[in-house]
């Protein structure tokens, strides 16, 4: 059975090492990022319209997890948003039975998000540019926001998409924002909407080559010009990124030995966000339980989940789920074991809304998917 790594092929095999975070606003007067309290409420509110109610919070555990109802198409490799009330999932790929190469879809497949954290029958709203797997992507209330990409259409990849989502599920046509910095990369990867006054757009770079870095830029009145900030710097593939408003977290991901293997890490990076929209200097805090690269994290208040993942690049998924809390100066605290999900994952998409976060598709140790799954994480 072919391996979901290896569906990355050309592109992400060339050209990702380290990882850099780009930063642009949207649609404000002002690019400036409001730092905010680790323990205050850091959900970015893009990825999250479902309200979650002013009485939740997380408190580090998870409910149990649910099964819904399957995506119309299996896929690993793609990305997932939040949009007007809606789950989406765009693009990804999978191994047709039968078949010998994996296949790219553009379909983009909503579901309604109900306040009990089932959803509703699936629909197609539209498609993306073109065919695409190694997407990411986030979103602003009704608007999605879809970064890069490998691309049946090469033309379409390196630069940002954006497309609004109708209160009945229907996708409006993209319009292409920015390129990205020239030879950068935001291949499988996360990123973020901040609530600041600026709605600061974050995306983790995932290139081959260089430390791992930031870029930051403002949008407005329009998307400006990328600025470039050192980070880490050291090669680290596919960690598990989450993003809590004030503090940006790298966990654990792979590195490359004298051997040339590529181990994976247990380590866990984590650098402040700044007033002007630049990281800070990186920080080491509570390595997590397990080497784990290629799964999902995300900061819910002040806990950070990491959810899935692998701990060897060719191995198969776990169904782990962890947390730890964040506490004032942004250090984790101690990790606990959660809920584990159904079935191991890795390449997987994973979203936040209200008290829920919504697992979807990727794989165990073959082709992809089409399975979803939600767990309450606030209460």
């Amino acid at each position: 059975m072919k391996s979901l790594s290896m569906s990355l092929a050309s592109r992400a095999a060339a050209s990702r090492a380290g990882a850099l975070l780009l930063v642009a606003a949207c649609g404000s007067s002002s690019s400036a990022v409001a730092p905010r309290d680790a323990s205050a409420d850091t959900t970015l509110a893009a990825d999250a319209p479902v309200d979650a109610g002013p009485t939740t919070h997380a408190n580090g555990t998870t409910g149990p997890w649910k099964t819904l109802p399957p995506m119309p198409v299996p896929r690993a490799n793609h990305c997932s948003v939040t949009a007007s009330g809606y789950l989406v999932v765009l693009g990804g790929n999978y191994l047709p039975d039968g078949s010998a190469a994996f296949v790219n879809t553009d379909a983009v497949d909503v579901a309604a998000l109900h306040d009990d954290g089932t959803i509703g029958a699936w629909s197609q709203a539209g498609k993306t540019p073109s065919p695409v797997n190694s997407c990411t992507a986030t979103a602003s209330g009704s608007t999605i926001y879809l970064l890069d990409g490998i691309y049946d259409d090469t033309a379409k990849g390196s630069q940002v998409w954006s497309a609004d989502l109708s209160a009945s599920g229907t996708l409006g046509p993209w319009t292409s924002l920015a390129p990205l910095p020239k030879n950068k990369d935001v291949l499988y990867s996360d990123a973020w909407v901040a609530t600041d006054s600026a709605s600061t757009l974050y995306a983790m770079d995932a290139e081959l080559t260089g430390d791992v870095a930031a870029l930051h830029a403002p949008l407005s009145p329009r998307f400006g010009s990328w600025t470039e900030n050192d980070w880490l710097p050291e090669f680290l593939g596919h960690p598990q990124y989450a993003f809590s408003g004030a503090y940006l977290y790298a966990l654990g991901g792979y590195t490359a030995d004298d051997a040339g293997k590529n181990p994976v890490l247990n380590a866990v990076h984590g650098a402040p966000i700044g007033a002007t929209g630049d990281v800070g200097a990186p920080f080491l805090t509570t390595a997590l339980p397990a080497a784990t690269a290629f799964g999902k994290a995300a900061a819910v208040d002040d806990w950070v989940f990491v959810v899935g993942g692998k701990a060897a690049v060719f191995g198969s998924g776990v169904a782990d789920v962890v947390s730890a809390s964040i506490d004032a100066t942004g250090g984790l605290g101690p990790w606990g074991k959660q809920a584990p999900l159904p079935q191991g994952r890795t390449d997987m998409a994973m979203t936040l809304a209200g008290d829920f976060l919504y697992v979807s598709g990727g794989g165990l140790d073959g082709p992809g998917l089409d399975s979803v799954y939600c767990a309450r994480v606030r209460f």
